[in-house]
């Protein structure tokens, strides 16, 4: 897979919001070049060092909460990705597999959630597909459903979540349909 890397938007003028990237395995390296093309500020995590993600985020010059390569998340990466997330306008977590091993990356956004964060799951339709927590990743994701978690088709979804955002639009309306 080719990556092209984008030199990072560091736009004042921008009235893009702070993106936050919950991904991995370098599901969200494509995304977080196009965002930080349109000027967004974009963090991601947990991600191991060494992942394509780590990598093409270094790369761009992200915020990145890292964990040790092929490693579990830890408490404290843990809490070092709620707190960057909760600096964050949008948190979108995509479409990762989820093991005992991240199953941290889903559960941070109960806290995010219950303080207000506007947080995404990107294609929830296969989720059953990539849940390797004998079911847990569903039945957490039916729960913070339940406490507003929104639901994307794709990273496209994403891109016009973004830009809706940036034209006043806070709302997920215009991009769910």
């Amino acid at each position: 897979q080719v990556v092209l890397l984008p030199a990072a938007g560091d736009n004042p003028e921008a009235d893009y919001p702070h993106v936050h990237l919950i991904c991995g395995g370098g599901i969200g390296s494509n995304l977080m070049g196009r965002l930080t093309r349109m000027g967004c500020r974009v963090s991601a995590g947990v991600l191991n060092i060494k992942d394509t993600d780590w990598e093409v985020g270094r790369a761009l010059g992200l915020q990145i909460v890292e964990e040790k390569p092929f490693s579990p998340i830890t408490l404290e990466s843990y809490e070092s990705n709620l707190k960057v997330a909760e600096g964050a306008d949008l948190i979108f977590l995509l479409e990762i597999p989820f093991g005992r091993g991240n199953i941290l990356n889903l559960k941070v956004l109960e806290p995010l959630l219950a303080s207000g964060k506007r947080c995404f799951l990107i294609n929830p339709g296969q989720l059953p597909e990539r849940d390797y927590t004998g079911g847990t990743a569903m039945q957490i994701v039916e729960v913070l459903r339940e406490q507003g978690l929104l639901f994307l088709p794709d990273q496209q979804a994403v891109l016009r979540i973004v830009q809706n955002y940036r034209k006043g639009d806070h709302g997920a309306e215009t991009a769910l349909g």
